[in-house]
Order: C-alpha cells, then structure tokens, then sequence
C-alpha cells in the first residue's frame, strides 16, 4: 500500500467496497491514523473515510474557499456614493430646512 512517491503519499488509499466490508477494522484503523481511505463503488471513488480532525480541517478549508469564491464574484457596486457624496447630500438636506 506504501508508495515512495510524495504526490501518490497525499493520495487516498483506493479500495472496493466489498474490500472495504470484508476489512471494515483495519481501514477504520488506517483512516484513524490519518491515512485517508477512498471507497470506490464499480471502479469509481465515491466515499472517503478520514481522521476526524482532518476531516474537520479540510471542511472548513472547502468552506473558506467557496465564501471566497463567492465574494470574488460580487461585483461591487458602481452606485455606493463617496463620503464628499454624502456629506453634500447632508449638507442640501439641513439647507433645505
């Protein structure tokens, strides 16, 4: 299972999900020392099994990203007046009185 490449090292390990049934304990230990396990159904990854406090991390790290994402999105407003803007506004206003 252990593969001296760095990239391949940050992968999960990739087992079926009757291989998963069939060594339910030994994964769940794997996944609990903070060694990701993927779970694949008909060839293809579709659960990931970790370490709580990754899991954790790596959640709140997805949902920094996509509030990130979404605030780059937001165009800012093209009609927010100055402070000058404002003040003038203020000033009309109280004159106006």
């Amino acid at each position: 299972m252990k593969t001296t490449n760095t990239i391949q090292n940050t992968l999960p390990n990739m087992v079926s999900s009757k291989q998963f049934q069939a060594h339910f304990g030994e994964f769940f230990d794997l996944a609990q020392t903070k060694t990701p396990v993927a779970i694949t159904r008909y060839g293809r990854p579709t659960v990931l099994i970790m370490n709580y406090n990754e899991g954790i991390e790596a959640y709140q790290l997805l949902a920094k990203k996509r509030a990130i994402e979404i605030l780059q999105q937001l165009a800012p407003a093209k009609d927010i007046p100055t402070q000058d803007e404002l003040d003038k506004l203020i000033d009309n206003e109280r004159n106006s009185l």
